[in-house]
């Protein structure tokens, strides 16, 4: 999956002036505020006509009808009309205003030209309380479907706590629950279901079953990732409160009255609630509530076919591991020819989502567990009780501690080659030997391994890989960037951790809390260092420093230090700059290593990576910034400096006017025997867990620890190992 590029849009009412506006994305430095005219009059009448009109069309009124939806006078309504009288207003609305919003435009046009090559999805996150805003079709807008034509919205929901992470199983499994369903075709929603047990799937269905049926299998010790209820379902007037009704002889059921069984399924790994129903955002707003992280919801009434269709194309893309954003989006796009016969019938499907759940993307392929074989399971029966001797989660959890243990004692096998390190954090480091010369001469296992991690290792990443690439096809490597968080070690460890990736690359040691994590889950990770690197600090060209001590760089970054003409430089405020510390090894290093126990200044601006620092100071005369020496020191449009009167880089300083025809080299002696001071080793990190991502993480470190591999690390400005 592609990178996910989130653009998040704050609306807070203001009942004289309007909105305030808050555009926040990665790619501006800091979140931008503006004002928004209140919604005109016309646009809220005509999305109300529309709905009217919408609502008396056949195959549309029946189900509005039979949920108490009030249709009156609609057929005076043309929902065609009305459609486009909606987007006629929204589009006045949102093209018109003062110069507070129009510097909002603005800054969404200057995002789109910097996304533009990206390759990454784009997502709107819109945050309103406004539950009127929330219906709006804002996909209708005009600069929205020029800049942004595959982005899709998702409407935020809250909740009280932190959400769970995403639980594994042998296959994806899915809880159909098939709800009161009078005048509704619901056979076609589960052939649609039952087609995912061809791709692996667990489906489970429920046909009209009784709130105590429904309760066990939500409680059932094994869960569930994603819940599908189709049926009837409504919700209040303010969109706050859900029912769906679960067979003729009960009363409409609200989220309130299960609540304690949705919330254990929750804890046991449900990611995701599908309503292929009627108007379901008040089942969102409570299911979110309860820690829910995603809920896809209709926004109004909708027909048979265009439900059906909707799923379809919906788990089409998703089971092959598209992005919950992308799935919806595209499925969307294929009720389009429903447009004629159901006017908005693409504005129906939404997804309402936490906050939170942004930073863990829902994918098909994260919700297995690759290294158990699936067990096959007979169903439950309709009250299932549950004990350790008839639970078949326990006995495919039998079954894998078995696989576990052959698999740790062949790695014990294996491992008698290596060396031991105990460093500082009495740790194990493992150093490895190896006697290989070429690629060819490491046994490599066949497969797709992705991995991730640090941005330092990325000049010697592309060249080591298009060589892997040549000589051993059948290892296949796929670098995978978080879809919200900026690229970095950390973000790397923690992907590795969250069984998003099968290994990790970093420019920092582990730090006691992964390790712990990884113990928690019964593994343990392993780092293997296989190059040497260091920072380089860079300032602006124009600026006459040419050398800052340990001391001085560490009162800069800490604010001790404001102004250049303290470390004998001109009467020129500093601007400090850094990748933040919570995703990037090189900055987590920095602050270990550089301010130890004090804490980065609130003067530093953070960048989203090395890239956009290094532009920055270049563009602003008192910049300084640090990152891998093989990133900065080569660059153009900077100037690097010495440490401790060791220069970063060989021989004289080539000046930028005579770049790119030369370029400033790594200082590769000063690095190699530590004269230089800010030297540090890169990592590969893998999880002990003897899986197959064990053996793609152990294939590839030892690929770089060939001698082809560390003079390939060499060429691409590292210091090899050996």
């Amino acid at each position: 999956m592609s990178q996910i590029n989130l653009i998040k849009f704050v609306l807070l009412a203001n009942a004289s002036a309007g909105y305030h506006v808050i555009l926040d994305s990665r790619e501006s430095a800091d979140a931008l505020r503006g004002m928004l005219e209140p919604l005109p009059p016309e646009l809220g009448s005509s999305l109300h006509n529309w709905q009217l009109g919408y609502r008396s069309l056949e195959g549309v009124r029946n189900a509005a009808t039979i949920r108490g939806i009030e249709v009156g006078l609609a057929a005076q309504y043309s929902p065609v009309e009305e459609k486009n009288a909606v987007k006629n207003c929204l589009n006045e609305w949102l093209e018109g205003g003062d110069s507070g919003w129009l510097k909002v435009r603005f800054e969404l046009n200057a995002i789109a030209g910097r996304l533009e090559n990206s390759g990454g999805e784009i997502c709107f996150f819109l945050d309103v309380e406004d539950h009127q805003l929330a219906r709006i079709p804002w996909q209708e807008w005009d600069l929205l479907q020029d800049q942004y034509p595959q982005a899709e919205v998702a409407i935020r929901v809250r909740g009280r706590d932190d959400i769970q992470p995403i639980l594994k199983y042998d296959r994806v499994r899915i809880l159909v629950v098939v709800g009161q369903s009078q005048g509704i075709n619901t056979e076609s929603d589960l052939n649609v279901l039952r087609n995912l047990e061809e791709k692996g799937a667990e489906v489970v269905i429920l046909n009209q079953p009784t709130r105590r049926e429904l309760q066990a299998y939500l409680r059932e010790e094994k869960g569930y990732h994603i819940f599908v209820y189709t049926g009837h379902s409504s919700s209040d007037e303010e969109g706050k409160i859900g029912y769906i009704e679960l067979n003729d002889a009960e009363e409409p059921l609200s989220i309130d009255e299960f609540k304690l069984a949705l919330k254990e399924a929750i804890k046991k790994g449900l990611q995701l609630a599908i309503f292929n129903s009627c108007d379901g955002f008040g089942l969102a707003h409570q299911l979110a509530k309860l820690n829910l992280p995603r809920i896809l919801v209709m926004r109004e009434p909708v027909p048979d076919q265009v439900a059906v269709e909707f799923l379809k194309y919906f788990f089409e893309k998703f089971s092959q591991n598209k992005s919950l954003f992308s799935s919806v989006n595209q499925a969307k796009e294929n009720l389009e020819h429903w447009e004629g016969e159901y006017p908005g019938a693409m504005w129906l499907p939404t997804i309402c989502i936490r906050e939170s759940a942004l930073d863990q993307p829902l994918l098909w392929e994260n919700l297995i567990d690759k290294t158990k074989p699936p067990v096959i399971e007979e169903q439950p029966d309709k009250n299932p009780p549950v004990t350790e001797g008839n639970n078949p989660a326990g006995k495919s959890k039998n079954l894998a501690i078995f696989w576990l243990f052959f698999s740790l004692l062949g790695l014990a096998i294996l491992g008698l080659g290596m060396i031991i390190i105990i460093p500082k954090n009495k740790e194990p480091i493992v150093s490895e030997q190896s006697s290989n010369k070429d690629f060819t001469d490491v046994a490599v296992p066949t497969g797709t391994w992705r991995y991730g991690g640090s941005t330092s290792t990325a000049v010697f990443r592309d060249t080591v890989n298009s060589r892997i690439k040549q000589v051993l096809p059948q290892f296949n490597l796929s670098y995978y960037d978080h879809p919200t968080l900026p690229p970095g070690s950390g973000t790397g460890i923690k992907m590795l951790l969250d069984n998003q990736i099968a290994f990790a690359e970093s420019s920092r040691p582990l730090n006691q809390e992964e390790l712990a994590a990884a113990r928690n889950q019964g593994f343990q990770l392993r780092q293997v260092a296989v190059a040497i690197d260091a920072l380089g600090v860079i300032v602006n060209p124009s600026l006459e420093v040419d050398n800052l001590n340990m001391q001085q760089l560490k009162d800069i970054y800490t604010g001790k230090i404001t102004n250049w003409n303290e470390v004998g430089g001109p009467n020129l405020e500093i601007v400090p700059l850094s990748r933040h510390p919570d995703a990037g090894g090189t900055p987590e290093f920095f602050q270990h290593e550089i301010l130890g126990e004090e804490k980065f200044s609130d003067r530093v601006i953070w960048t989203y990576n090395t890239t956009q620092g290094v532009q920055e100071v270049s563009k602003v005369p008192g910049g300084i910034y640090y990152g891998s020496a093989s990133e900065v020191i080569p660059q153009c449009q900077v100037k690097p400096i010495s440490i401790n009167f060791v220069p970063s880089y060989q021989g004289s300083l080539v000046l930028p006017e005579n770049c790119p025809q030369q370029r400033n080299q790594i200082n590769f002696e000063a690095f190699k025997n530590e004269q230089y001071p800010l030297t540090r080793r890169l990592f590969v990190i893998i999880k002990e867990d003897g899986g197959l991502d064990q053996q793609g993480g152990e294939a590839y470190y030892h690929l770089l620890l060939t001698d082809e591999g560390q003079q390939l690390i060499k060429e691409a400005g590292y210091i090899p190992l050996r």
